[in-house]
């Protein structure tokens, strides 16, 4: 953002501090910003920083654009220089999308027993948020919210499964099930024929 001319500022300076001289306020309540020459409450300004913070944001906005590969490197190096101020920087901006704060996740956390709301396992939580509203459900384990993430993203599957489940079972299902686990140990009879065949296979390897 270009900075409001000299003889800008200077006018807007002097006539603020007219303005204050003739009314008694205090000199620190409002301040005139240099690069917009407006007049704002001291609130709006950073300690000894000569611009509000509205036009500081837009500078950084402007050089950040201007510059974004040196600006992409420089904060690469950091984060990797700073790994856990980095991990702490990116959980403050997730609760921040959401809304919460650390304090409101560590009450959702315990609340809920350090537990998945889905299927109870107790590994690490993420949170569980409805992609239409926006509006924050609770916690989940990550298997469970990419779960309820395919499910809001294919409407009409739920229903489909359920038709599925219902289905009467194909003949070889039940009879794999009637025999039990696939891999139960052979009887004894098959099991001394496949070590009489691997013992003539040796032989023959040999010869």
């Amino acid at each position: 953002m270009p900075l409001a001319s000299p003889s800008a500022f200077t006018a807007a300076i002097a006539a603020h501090a007219m303005r204050m001289c003739s009314e008694g306020w205090p000199m620190v309540e409002p301040r005139v910003c240099r690069s917009c020459a407006q007049e704002r409450p001291a609130s709006e300004f950073r300690a000894s920083r000569p611009d509000c913070r509205a036009c500081e944001r837009a500078a950084c906005r402007d050089y950040h654009a201007a510059n974004k590969p040196k600006r992409n490197a420089r904060l690469s190096r950091w984060r990797r220089s700073n790994p856990e101020k980095a991990a702490a920087v990116d959980r403050r901006k997730r609760l921040r999308r959401y809304g919460l704060t650390e304090a409101d996740r560590a009450q959702m956390e315990t609340a809920q027993g350090g537990r998945c709301l889905l299927c109870g396992s107790d590994g690490p939580l993420v949170i569980d948020h409805c992609h239409a509203t926006g509006r924050v459900r609770g916690l989940l384990c990550t298997p469970c919210n990419n779960f309820l993430g395919w499910v809001e993203g294919s409407p009409g599957i739920m229903s489909r499964a359920r038709v599925y489940f219902d289905a009467p079972c194909h003949a070889d299902v039940l009879l794999e099930l009637a025999n039990g686990p696939i891999c139960e140990p052979l009887p004894a009879s098959l099991e001394s024929q496949n070590e009489g065949a691997a013992d003539s296979a040796s032989v023959k390897e040999r010869a």
